[in-house]
């Protein structure tokens, strides 16, 4: 059998990490680019002259692409590259390094705009600083939030590997508590207060407070994207605070829905996790503001609301 000759033209980078392995007329050549491994087979048909095999890779840090391409066919002497490189045991596989350059692609950028990334479903409780009778204190699994991720734009900061990410988002609470007749109100003094409703007999007493959400997270992604986390602040304001109830009165069954003035807080920060493994994300959202305002309660019975939400993120974080 005829030795053989192997070509491989390259753009290199400095901090590619490109190199390649063969050792036999027979073998297999191994390219490691980043983390992963490319193969191809150096063996011919019969029939053919020669093989070649090119992978493109795109650096969207330097924009800029890098062209690998192995070219194997019979060796006839020529002397492809006065600096080419001896690989393995079979002095005639050679390297060469050449030269290419393509503008990157406008699916590469270093900003990428995505529309409905995700939809999160979890559910929802309170944290209370202080423990007030009366209390209302939402049933969890009864409890539910929703968010749709509107928009979401992340920034490339290092090598895929770190991100920024931003985006709008719609994110609704739906808070059912454990005494259906517990009712809240405001009263006289303009103070949140709850009553037991005897006259009412209610099936479904809920709130639901809507928030237009903008947040502002740092990701890290693995190399084979399997992994990823994402950690920040999400800036919240609110735009629709309603009751639901569903019941019976003397007069018969009654639906009603009211958008009454809880003096629930117009504002709303929140600290935000988001983990994926293997396209299966979770998240976790926590209120560092109060869920209602600070003079919504009369004084020394602020049970110092704190909204928190878990659940699972569809089609990943």
């Amino acid at each position: 059998m005829k030795p053989i000759n192997l070509i491989i033209g390259l753009l290199s980078l400095a901090y590619a990490s490109i190199n390649a392995q063969a050792q036999s007329a027979n073998d297999t050549v191994k390219v490691f680019y980043k983390g992963k491994v490319y193969k191809t087979t150096t063996k011919r048909d019969a029939e053919e002259e020669e093989r070649s095999k090119t992978w493109k890779f795109r650096d969207t840090v330097k924009k800029e692409m890098v062209l690998i391409k192995v070219l194997i066919k019979d060796d006839d002497g020529e002397n492809w590259d006065t600096e080419a490189t001896s690989v393995g045991h079979d002095s005639s596989i050679k390297l060469q390094w050449g030269n290419f350059k393509k503008k990157i692609s406008s699916d590469d950028k270093l900003v990428k705009t995505y529309f409905i990334p995700t939809i999160e479903f979890g559910f929802v409780s309170t944290i209370n600083e202080n423990s007030i009778e009366d209390n209302l204190d939402p049933v969890f699994g009864k409890s539910w939030f929703s968010n749709v991720n509107w928009i979401r734009q992340t920034v490339n900061l290092s090598h895929n590997k770190f991100f920024l990410s931003y985006g709008l988002n719609q994110n609704s609470y739906s808070i059912n508590y454990n005494n259906k007749q517990q009712v809240q109100y405001i009263d006289n003094n303009g103070y949140l207060k709850t009553n037991i409703d005897t006259i009412n007999h209610y099936k479904r007493n809920r709130l639901t407070a809507s928030y237009i959400a903008i947040p502002v997270l740092l990701e890290y992604h693995s190399k084979n994207n399997k992994f990823k986390i994402a950690a920040g602040a999400e800036f919240a304001f609110n735009s629709k605070t309603s009751v639901y109830q569903k019941g019976n009165r003397k007069e018969g069954d009654f639906i009603q829905t009211n958008k009454y003035d809880l003096k629930v807080n117009p504002t709303q920060v929140n600290a935000l996790l988001k983990v994926e493994i293997e396209h299966l994300g979770i998240y976790a959202r926590y209120s560092v503001t109060e869920m209602y305002k600070s003079s919504a309660y009369a004084p020394d019975t602020n049970p110092h609301h704190h909204l928190f939400s878990v659940g699972i993120c569809l089609f990943g974080i």
